[in-house]
């Protein structure tokens, strides 16, 4: 079971592909985590299975 983690969520473009490459190797990806979030770019749409988390959610653009 692995918990990503990364400074910042904006599009979850990235963490999408850290995700897909560690379940490609058999393993589970229990969760996302992230300082900042900028859910006005919808990370949700791409990442939203892996219930991420974040300390700040910033809204404006």
């Amino acid at each position: 079971r692995y918990l990503i983690i990364d400074d910042l969520i904006a599009t979850g473009g990235t963490l999408e592909a850290v995700a897909s490459m560690v379940e490609k190797v058999g393993a589970h990806v229990a969760g996302i985590f992230s300082i900042i979030g900028l859910p006005f770019l919808n990370y949700k749409n791409r990442i939203g299975k892996y219930n991420p988390v974040t300390l700040v959610d910033y809204h404006g653009e």
